[in-house]
């Protein structure tokens, strides 16, 4: 067995005085704890409190938001976008502009001391910009604006129309309806229509005519300005114009042509050109002239319409209103049968003195009532009967065209 040594025999002793002093210690700290809590009497029995008793809470109390003020939000000043929100501007870099109508957060992570930064949501500091009044409801015009306005054009117009050609003294007369269907993009500078015309003839009696013929036209065109000066129109139209009796290939026509357009001047154009109709009567008409032009009025000496128009009013979006004088080479050609089987081309032209109100709008279209005399008529057959000529007569018209 060990034996306990002299030296461990005085270690033992001194722990066990350091044990017995440190328990003694903490019963005299407990006894003092106790003696404080308790109330003081004085000689006449009042209890006094301890100084350092707890206060009572009330319920009804501001949380403890961390030590920080509450934050009072002032309107900032209008600062470049180079500058901070939470920095003042100087008076010199700020304009002064209505109050905003801000909702703001305030972000405890981002509080330093007494600066807070005030954190907005959806806000565009950039200053703001207003449209001048030219640029509101501008409607952009068409590509095609351009041949419009300088009456570039082949001999057959686009017309959607109602067109009534009266019956003179020998009886005939034609009322015409008239429906296009256009085919193309704002890119230019080709353009499609689909084109079909429903015609009511009314005698005469003798050479034995059909009461209805048809034309059925794709047009494919091309129109471009090259430069200031020099523009060019091309055009082909192939296209089935019948009575539906005869079904061969007279009744099938190629249509086609061109047109140089030389600016000479400013307001000031030269026109040349020429259209193939493929018809018997009339296989190809010229398209020459010049035209002359400014803000009020138009002179166009072109073959084979010219015309002379004055503008009288300018409405809402530029729509503008147009009077006119104007002359016209009228006509057409279709494929016919008569009796006992007869196949035949029958063509029919005219001349006309118009008068005219036009609505342009800002696209190109152009809303036409047109009244007019009509004169040195004539029928056409090709293979029987020869020609006729026809008494003078009136016409109205009117629909839309470009």
């Amino acid at each position: 067995m060990h034996r306990v040594s002299q030296q461990e025999s005085q270690h033992l002793q001194i722990l066990l005085c350091l044990f017995l002093l440190s328990v003694s210690y903490v019963q005299e700290i407990a006894a003092d704890e106790i003696r404080a809590s308790q109330p003081v009497e004085t000689t006449d029995g009042a209890r006094i409190l301890d100084e350092f008793e707890l206060p009572k809470f009330d319920l009804e109390f501001e949380p403890d938001i961390g030590g920080l003020k509450p934050v009072e939000y002032v309107q900032p000043l209008w600062a470049p976008s180079s500058q901070s929100v939470d920095e003042p501007a100087g008076s010199e870099n700020f304009d002064a502009l209505a109050p905003l109508d801000l909702e703001t957060k305030t972000n405890p992570e981002q509080a330093r001391g007494n600066k807070v930064k005030v954190v907005e949501e959806n806000v565009d500091l950039r200053v703001p910009t207003t449209s001048s009044p030219e640029e509101a409801d501008v409607v952009s015009p068409s590509w095609v604006n351009p041949f419009i306005d300088d009456h570039i054009y082949l001999w057959h117009e686009n017309r959607e129309e109602l067109e009534i050609l009266f019956q003179d003294k020998d009886g005939f007369g034609m009322t015409t309806l008239a429906f296009d269907g256009k085919v193309h993009d704002d890119e230019g500078p080709m353009w499609a229509n689909f084109k079909f015309a429903w015609h009511f003839l009314k005698g005469p009696l003798q050479p034995d005519v059909r009461a209805q013929t048809y034309d059925l036209t794709f047009e494919l065109n091309h129109a471009e300005q090259l430069n200031d000066t020099w523009g060019v129109h091309f055009q082909i139209s192939p296209t089935w114009a019948t009575d539906w009796d005869n079904k061969t290939g007279d009744a099938f026509r190629l249509i086609g042509g061109g047109l140089i357009s030389m600016k000479y001047d400013d307001g000031v154009s030269l026109l040349l050109g020429a259209t193939y109709l493929d018809r018997p009567d009339l296989p190809i008409v010229p398209t020459a002239g010049v035209r002359i032009w400014g803000e009020e009025f138009e002179l166009d000496l072109v073959v084979p319409r010219p015309r002379i128009a004055w503008r009288t009013d300018t409405g809402e979006n530029e729509k503008e209103t147009w009077v006119y004088f104007a002359g016209e080479l009228g006509g057409d050609s279709w494929a016919i049968e008569r009796e006992f089987n007869r196949k035949d081309i029958l063509g029919y032209r005219d001349y006309r003195l118009l008068v005219g109100c036009e609505t342009k709008e800002q696209d190109g279209s152009r809303q036409v009532l047109e009244f007019g005399w009509v004169f040195h008529r004539r029928l056409d057959f090709d293979r029987y009967g020869g020609s006729q000529h026809l008494g003078d007569t009136a016409v109205i018209r009117m629909g839309q065209t470009y």
